[in-house]
């Protein structure tokens, strides 16, 4: 199952520099180290594997393309971090962890990127409110476990 894009979260289509071939190509394997879905035994090593620079790669690219609609920025990042983070849910309603769960888990400069991040998007996060319920509430019957909408 593919990451479900929104109209507005689209790129402009790169143009295609691809050589016509002269025979029968033949399909490539995927890569054996290309991480899958709920990789992580637990949320901390989610955490702790996160690659932080990557996230920031993303969100430059994420303004550059969409320096008007800061709704698609912090959006793409709920979207990096759904991804990064996945890690079994143990717990639904979290009632037995910290008040501060999973955001506690984050490290200093994760912390930072999210904080400037909504900081830039205050006009936008009624709706990435909206859009973060209605994830959890859409998520709640599957078993891979969304916790950026809980962060």
């Amino acid at each position: 199952m593919g990451k479900k894009h929104y109209k507005e979260q689209v790129p402009p289509a790169e143009p295609s520099n691809k050589k016509p071939s002269a025979g029968k190509q033949k399909a490539k394997p995927p890569p054996a180290s290309t991480p899958t879905h709920n990789t992580h035994k637990n949320l901390e090593d989610a955490f702790k594997a996160l690659d932080v620079g990557e996230l920031k790669q993303q969100l430059d690219r994420s303004q550059t393309l969409f320096p008007d609609n800061p709704s698609v920025w912090v959006k793409d990042l709920a979207g990096y971090l759904n991804h990064a983070l996945a890690a079994p849910e143990t717990e639904p309603t979290l009632s037995s962890y910290a008040h501060d769960y999973p955001y506690c888990l984050a490290g200093k400069e994760l912390r930072g990127v999210v904080k400037a991040l909504i900081g830039r998007c205050s006009e936008s996060l009624q709706d990435f409110y909206d859009h973060c319920v209605y994830t959890m509430l859409r998520e709640l019957d599957k078993q891979t476990g969304t916790h950026t909408t809980h962060l």
